[in-house]
């Protein structure tokens, strides 16, 4: 790449100087560099995806409609009727027009911390192992270190704590993974919570998708 490289270009989308569209613009990293260190570096700068090289090109393809399909719905504007909110205390995740706020205040997110922060909020108190969390962000794919979870978390943690170092909403079990824990200025305390089309919440584990609720397992 004339005059920079791929981690610099990454860098430059995501520090927040440039429009929101690029901010959460997918990126995928195809690079000569394989080691571990590397991958956790692009993706500290928010890349959402890293393919190294020699690489085949239908994995390539299938990689790029996969990032699309997680963007696809950043711009749609949807009735309020076809669209599932995510709420947990002051954190609210629309899944649908892949908007985040805490406490009223937006925060834009790569579309790999994204779906992080959507499976963690469909299930508000609910541990989730590493490999958990690494299959709702990239499948089954055997290349990509559990580390990348820990990386997004980190990254995460920067954007919607309060104090990074002390984190209350995006916390981590000991042994076992991480957790979105429901804090005290919540509505709801103890219970996972989905929200309905038309703002209602519903509790004791049960999520409303246009009006109709479907209990989740824990």
């Amino acid at each position: 790449m004339p005059g920079t490289d791929g981690l610099e270009v990454t860098r430059r989308l995501r520090d927040g100087s440039g429009p929101p569209e690029l901010t959460r613009l997918p990126v995928l990293m195809l690079t000569a560099r394989s080691t571990e260190d590397d991958l956790l570096l692009g993706l500290d700068l928010g890349a959402d995806d890293y393919l190294t090289k020699p690489y085949s090109p239908r994995e390539l393809m299938a990689r790029v409609r996969t990032l699309l399909r997680r963007a696809g719905g950043i711009h749609a504007p949807l009735p309020d009727a076809d669209r599932r909110i995510l709420r947990a205390g002051g954190l609210v995740v629309d899944p649908l027009r892949h908007e985040v706020t805490v406490d009223g205040r937006p925060i834009d997110c790569t579309p790999g911390e994204f779906d992080l922060l959507t499976a963690l909020a469909e299930e508000p108190e609910r541990v989730f192992t590493r490999p958990q969390l690494l299959d709702r962000i990239h499948g089954s794919s055997g290349y990509i270190s559990v580390r990348t979870v820990d990386v997004h978390i980190l990254n995460l943690r920067k954007k919607i704590e309060a104090d990074p170092r002390r984190p209350e909403r995006l916390v981590t079990v000991f042994g076992v993974g991480y957790k979105l824990a429901l804090t005290s200025t919540g509505t709801s305390t103890g219970t996972r919570t989905g929200i309905t089309s038309a703002g209602t919440a519903t509790g004791t584990g049960t999520v409303a998708v246009n009006g109709a609720a479907a209990r989740r397992g824990a």
